[in-house]
């Protein structure tokens, strides 16, 4: 009897040890390249343990807004194959047992988005796919959703990203995706042109911004807006549903700025108030410097256009000692890509 209770625990044990895959989710976006190995569950389809995570800085929408032809240039493209290569080689010692990424607005815009797309996917032979943005809206919800434990049902998400936003929330049997193709790069070069009446070619950054722009601003992004569906509209009214806002925008703006976990509009009206009027370098200088008050006033319009009252910062609710990056923790458990 002793002995066939040691071999079906031995069965068990291997059973469990079977059903935990070790992931490498690569997440191509438009500033970045982000890669989270974990340790993924492939019955409760969650993840059981981030064992590292790594993002490389790459400005993808930012060689696409100097282009000439709507083409990704030929450093870009090379500086985006050697990070992707890196990123492989660093997770290599993790032993990971699946590879695979996904690309995002940048590569849906550019013209030769599909051929980078493979060519890098053949030369580094790891799968990656162009993905559309409504299925980024999902693998962003995923990802809110996995990181901050809060039921699904009663969640929206917020993605803002360098090339766009996506906002989603889960309907019968689907998860619906409200997306606009204004985030950080857009919406700087809209302030740029419409409002400041300047050549983006010659400019790469609006500030400083007065009052008059950023209020002009403010007006024009919210007249580009689509409709929003009626269900979204009534899940925002539900005083059971919270904001997730995940995102460059929400933690690397914001919630640094505040040391909150969470803004509300007037959070972020008193921020752009103390803003207006400085230059780069009064933002510290660095390469997000251009995008320290553009970044809040298509926040302060999307908060307006939606009813948002409170937004939670989901990379502040996650576990911080090996974050997962981006959408990483969405692809990482999105079970039709490890399974094709």
């Amino acid at each position: 009897m002793r002995c066939i209770l040691i071999i079906f625990s031995m069965v068990v044990c291997l059973h469990l040890e079977a059903d935990i895959e070790r992931r490498g989710a690569i997440d191509i976006g438009s500033g970045s390249i982000k890669i989270l190995v974990a340790d993924v569950d492939t019955g409760s389809g969650h993840i059981v343990k981030n064992v590292f995570s790594e993002k490389i800085e790459v400005l993808l929408s930012e060689d696409l807004a100097s282009s000439h032809d709507g083409s990704f240039s030929r450093a870009v493209q090379l500086k985006t194959k050697e990070a992707i290569a890196t990123c492989i080689q660093d997770v290599s010692f993790y032993e990971t047992d699946k590879l695979y990424g996904v690309a995002t607005e940048a590569f849906r815009r550019a013209n030769n988005g599909g051929s980078v797309a493979r060519e890098i996917s053949e030369e580094l032979n790891v799968p990656i796919r162009i993905i559309s943005q409504d299925e980024e809206g999902e693998v962003g919800f995923l990802s809110a959703v996995e990181i901050s434990g809060e039921d699904p049902e009663h969640v929206v998400v917020w993605d803002n990203g360098s090339g766009s936003f996506q906002i989603s929330w889960k309907e019968p049997n689907t998860i619906a995706s409200y997306k606009e193709s204004y985030g950080k790069v857009p919406v700087r070069d809209l302030i740029i042109y419409d409002i400041q009446g300047k050549a983006v070619e010659l400019n790469s950054t609006p500030n400083p911004i007065s009052y008059e722009d950023a209020e002009n601003a403010l007006a024009l992004i919210v007249t580009k807006f689509k409709d929003a569906p009626r269900s979204l509209r009534e899940k925002v009214r539900d005083p059971a549903t919270k904001i997730l806002g995940v995102g460059a925008i929400h933690h690397g703006n914001i919630a640094c700025s505040t040391g909150l976990g969470f803004y509300s509009p007037n959070i972020i009206d008193d921020l752009i108030e103390s803003r207006l009027g400085g230059d780069d370098e009064a933002f510290g200088g660095g390469a997000d410097a251009k995008y320290w008050v553009s970044d809040l006033i298509l926040t302060q319009a999307v908060m307006s256009y939606l009813g948002f009252n409170e937004v939670a910062v989901v990379r502040l609710l996650g576990d911080l000692d090996i974050p997962a990056p981006g959408n990483t923790a969405g692809i990482a458990i999105k079970s039709s890509y490890w399974s094709e």
